[in-house]
């Protein structure tokens, strides 16, 4: 019930606000879907409950009793609240005339919020073939963002003029959210160290709504650590630029866009680090590489390789390899030489089941490939087996 009403509060919120400032297309099913959220709030607000008390805010009303900062505020309480049962204990609703059609008018207004989402949400076909989107819009998915992780967008013009679409995540709780700027930032957060997280193929920041996705946000925001998002040029809001489209080459210069971006418009003190998910290896590697002095942590994830060689362990076969460098006219991530080559902390890992990055395509074989291939006479290596020798 409180992850109901919490979504019911959430997006009665955003649709608003998508109204208010004309995001995108409002259609009569959206404004009719907003305004039945905001009349069940409503509902639930003038419901009264049994109070066991006076003074505790929790209990003026049923909405009052399931939301969630007020459970997590009476959490940090005490103890003694876990032990009276506060948590696990049903409110007590009057049988009231009032209640009774508060409960009615909800009934109703449930009802034609499923009829009207239905609506929204049928394909119609005619000439072409397209879905009206009723929840999970970019603009939609953004404003939760901001609202849940006090996110702050930004654009960050990219390689060619790209326009690339990101948004900060402080770790720290802000004061004032508009201290988070490129004028005059100020705030806890700029002495904390910073992640930039680079997406896999297929995901844009704006998906991070749904736990799975933003299990990596969540992991780096409880450990204080800020992050940084963005997309693909070309991906979400993101644009294509002048005659070209995401590419390993612009993956990688849109990605130094970005580093700039935080070091140099939003004054960013703390350290840097870089974390790269599948297609993200490409930009994260590239930057741990490429400054040496700035990056001081690069986590990769299930990420590969080489192109060609995903491809050709994808499909079997030469004549895949061959068709990939002549459609893409060879392009070259360079993945495991940007790894091995990048002097900070680092860890890559893989997924032997992986049911897209083949394990012997993986930038670990990868890395592991150029190791072998190294010439153990040089001198290092001599070094190190002595060193080897003398601790056996």
């Amino acid at each position: 019930m409180v992850a109901v009403l919490e979504l019911v509060g959430l997006y009665s919120d955003v649709n608003q606000d998508i109204i208010d400032g004309q995001l995108h297309t409002i259609s009569p099913q959206f404004r009719a879907v907003t305004s039945e959220l905001q009349g069940i709030r409503e509902k639930l607000i003038a419901m009264q409950v049994v109070k066991p008390n006076d003074e505790d805010i929790r209990f003026a009303n049923l909405w009052n009793f399931y939301r969630k900062d007020l459970i997590e505020d009476a959490g940090n309480a005490g103890e003694n609240l876990q032990r009276d049962g506060y948590f696990t204990v049903l409110p007590k609703v009057p049988k009231t005339s009032a209640n009774l059609q508060l409960i009615s008018d909800i009934g109703e207004l449930a009802e034609e919020f499923v009829v009207n989402v239905e609506t929204a949400t049928r394909v119609r076909c005619c000439f072409f073939c397209r879905i009206t989107k009723m929840f999970g819009s970019v603009e939609q998915n953004t404003l939760l963002l901001n609202k849940n992780f006090e996110g702050k967008h930004f654009w960050v013009t990219g390689h060619n003029g790209t326009r690339l679409d990101c948004m900060f995540f402080p770790c720290t709780v802000e004061d004032n959210k508009d201290n988070i700027n490129t004028e005059a930032p100020s705030g806890l957060y700029l002495e904390k160290p910073t992640v930039i997280i680079c997406n896999p193929n297929a995901l844009i920041y704006q998906q991070m709504v749904t736990s799975p996705n933003s299990y990596w946000l969540s992991f780096f925001l409880k450990r204080q650590i800020n992050v940084m998002c963005w997309n693909y040029r070309n991906y979400g809001k993101s644009s294509a630029g002048l005659f070209t489209s995401i590419n390993p080459y612009n993956c990688k210069l849109d990605a130094e866009r970005v580093l700039d971006f935080v070091i140099n418009k939003m004054k960013i003190k703390g350290k840097i680090g870089v974390y790269g998910r599948s297609l993200g290896g490409i930009a994260s590697c590239h930057l741990a590489n490429r400054f040496p002095n700035i990056i001081q942590a690069l986590i990769v994830d299930r990420t590969f390789s080489e192109l060609d060689m995903l491809a050709e362990r994808r499909v079997p076969g030469r004549c895949s390899r061959f068709l990939v460098k002549l459609i893409s006219f060879n392009w070259k991530a360079l993945n495991d030489r940007n790894f091995i080559e990048a002097k900070c902390f680092k860890i890559t890992t893989c997924d032997p089941l992986d049911d897209v990055v083949e394990n012997f395509s993986s930038l670990n074989v990868g890395v592991a490939v150029k190791y072998a291939k190294a010439s153990y006479s040089e001198r290092k290596y001599v070094d190190l087996f002595d060193h080897l020798w003398l601790l056996h």
